[in-house]
């Protein structure tokens, strides 16, 4: 499947106008993407247009071999604008792939995802919390943890470290997405985590005694940010350590949070990126839209309880419709650069 043409397509997005590139190939696919040279980054067309006569006729599955040779026709000026048309032809050439496999975009993106020396009582409760059967007594209750509290001090240790649980109709359960349990790949730490840390906490610390040195091993079940959060939380818990399992470059990992504040198909874009990113953190987007939203695109985004739906038809799952598109005529250049102050 070859590529037969590049067409760049605009319309109104009222103080900014919708870019759109339309691929064409020999098998009657289309390919879309969505751009935008409003916001900062004039000329992304120009760069799309010189760069066409390079695209046609090459094999639309052979997109990275594509876009290395784009790079390499351009690396003294790698980046930035030239960066942006780069990626605009590529992320056509994977809806035109992933149209003519019929698979959804995240597919060819990976698939979507989303412990006189001084001891102290390791997996305090996390045994008998995980294997109730083997380590006796089980825990299945704030009492129980408590209860396990005070057994140490009755028996002479002076120290405990302990994991992170939550508890669901107050029964403890392990909470360790760093192994895949539950299977949370990106590792965010929310409220709900916090709140249950300061409770599984407090009651081994109300069993202890103030006496007895609280450490709490979060292995590796967040990133840099979740961690801060959890220090912050129990900051009053006068802990002893704090247990992080980190591999040397992990120290500096940080999620990821795509923006993304342009039409539907940016949307959609956007949406497949980060399913199939493991570390993702939260995805921008605009709910505020435009009257004529609706009918620019053949599919708007669906949200359930907060969250997008990520499409599982071909491609990104929603494309321009070219008559809406000239129902609504570009208006100038339109965007940041062509702000004029009240």
């Amino acid at each position: 499947m070859k590529v037969a043409g590049l067409e760049i397509l605009r319309c109104d997005a009222g103080w900014r106008n919708y870019h759109f590139l339309k691929l064409t190939t020999d098998d009657s696919i289309v390919g879309w993407s969505e751009f935008d040279e409003g916001f900062g980054s004039p000329g992304v067309s120009a760069v799309i247009e010189r760069l066409a006569a390079r695209v046609v006729g090459q094999d639309v599955f052979d997109h990275e071999r594509i876009f290395t040779e784009l790079y390499c026709f351009t690396r003294p000026a790698a980046g930035g604008v030239v960066g942006e048309g780069l990626g605009a032809i590529e992320n056509a050439l994977l809806d035109a792939k992933a149209k003519a496999l019929r698979v959804p975009c995240y597919v060819l993106l990976g698939g979507k995802v989303r412990d006189r020396v001084r001891v102290y009582w390791s997996h305090c409760a996390t045994w008998r919390v995980n294997h109730p059967t083997l380590y006796k007594p089980a825990i299945t209750s704030l009492d129980g943890v408590k209860a396990l509290g005070a057994e140490v001090r009755e028996k002479g240790f002076t120290a405990l470290k302990t994991n992170i649980f939550l508890y669901e109709g107050g029964k403890p359960r392990g909470w360790r997405p760093g192994f895949g349990v539950p299977f949370l790949p990106e590792l965010n730490v929310d409220k709900d985590v916090l709140r249950n840390v300061r409770t599984h906490l407090a009651a081994m610390r109300d069993g202890a005694g103030p006496d007895v040195d609280l450490l709490l091993d979060l292995n590796f079940n967040a990133k840099t940010e979740g961690y801060l959060k959890i220090l912050k939380a129990i900051a009053d818990f006068d802990m002893f350590w704090v247990e992080i399992d980190s591999y040397s470059a992990e120290a500096f990992e940080v999620n990821i949070a795509p923006h993304n504040f342009y039409g539907h198909l940016a949307t959609m874009m956007n949406a497949h990126f980060a399913a199939a990113t493991p570390n993702l953190r939260i995805m921008e987007i605009d709910i505020d839209r435009l009257p004529w939203d609706e009918e620019v695109f053949t599919v708007v985004p669906q949200f359930e309880n907060g969250h997008l739906v990520v499409p599982d038809t071909p491609g990104w799952g929603t494309e321009p419709i070219e008559e809406a598109i000239k129902a609504h005529p570009p208006k100038g250049p339109g965007g940041l650069l062509h702000y004029r102050r009240p």
